[in-house]
């Protein structure tokens, strides 16, 4: 991409100062053709050429040359300007396919458990905690439908969002699952914020925690200011089955939804203590549209 870029401003200016050198030269005649009019036969044309040439060549090529650098510089710089934009109408187009993906794969298997554990509690006749729980998937949903294309939504809102999927998945895991968020005082709950963040990391902690194995599971999330942006950190128990939570589609689609979004966040995952550590950097730039 670089070196095509060089290679086709060299043609550019190439072309242009033989261009520039054309002009001057007829230039030159011209002025010399007005001067052997002017002299009369005093002077002939092949001298009044000479003449010109001494004098004002130099001078004219040299001012030719400043506007083709002129020329060439503006267009290159107009040039990288637009491949600028295309580059970020890509990544946003990436990860606007990327969310639909996400919001297509979230829906059916979450769909389909949430809707056994509202027929399990319409089977034990707990119709209270059955319309709680309808009311809280529709709640859910028609938030993933007001997303629409927008990458950001104010922290609060993803907050109450995954509140709310752990509400519903409670309903599956009862007293086993138990989430705890923290957000510093100092991290405000209007900035934007990558959408559909936390539900994701949620899953993983359930999908390879104990859970699984019928054990209790414990989800510490934090949301900390970290010098000119915010880091996400989610902690959870591993399974005493060996797994690979951090290979799992769901954090690689993730972290490639992130990328998209901006090249300057940072997600890692590792273990330590017989827990799962994810941490999402955010720097602040990445959180404004």
């Amino acid at each position: 991409g670089n070196l095509a870029d060089a290679g086709t401003l060299r043609r550019q200016l190439l072309a242009t100062a033989l261009a520039a050198a054309a002009v001057v030269l007829a230039y030159i005649a011209y002025v010399g053709a007005i001067i052997v009019i002017v002299y009369g036969g005093r002077i002939t044309w092949p001298n009044a050429i000479l003449k010109m040439w001494s004098i004002d060549l130099g001078y004219q090529y040299f001012k030719a040359w400043q506007i083709a650098i002129a020329v060439n510089a503006y267009y290159y710089y107009r040039r990288t300007i637009e491949q600028e934009r295309e580059r970020q109408r890509l990544q946003l187009k990436l990860a606007e396919t990327e969310l639909m993906l996400f919001r297509a794969q979230l829906e059916p298997h979450f769909l389909f458990n949430t809707l056994n554990s509202i027929a399990s509690l319409v089977r034990l006749r707990e119709h209270e905690r059955a319309i709680d729980a309808v009311h809280a998937l529709g709640v859910l949903l028609r938030r993933v439908l007001d997303i629409g294309r927008e990458q950001l939504m104010p922290l609060s809102w993803e907050l109450e969002f995954a509140q709310t999927y752990i509400h519903l998945q409670q309903l599956r895991f009862g007293e086993k699952l138990t989430v705890a968020i923290n957000v510093d005082d100092d991290v405000p709950l209007d900035m934007l914020w990558p959408v559909l963040l936390l539900q994701p990391l949620l899953e993983n902690a359930i999908r390879h925690g104990p859970l699984m194995e019928g054990n209790a599971c414990t989800i510490d999330i934090r949301i900390r200011r970290d010098g000119g942006g915010f880091v996400l950190s989610v902690r959870n128990a591993l399974g005493s089955v060996e797994s690979t939570p951090g290979n799992g589609l769901g954090l690689s689609n993730l972290s490639q939804r992130l990328t998209a979004l901006s090249a300057q966040t940072r997600m890692t995952t590792h273990r330590v203590d017989g827990m799962f550590v994810v941490e999402i950097a955010l720097p602040a730039a990445s959180l404004t549209q």
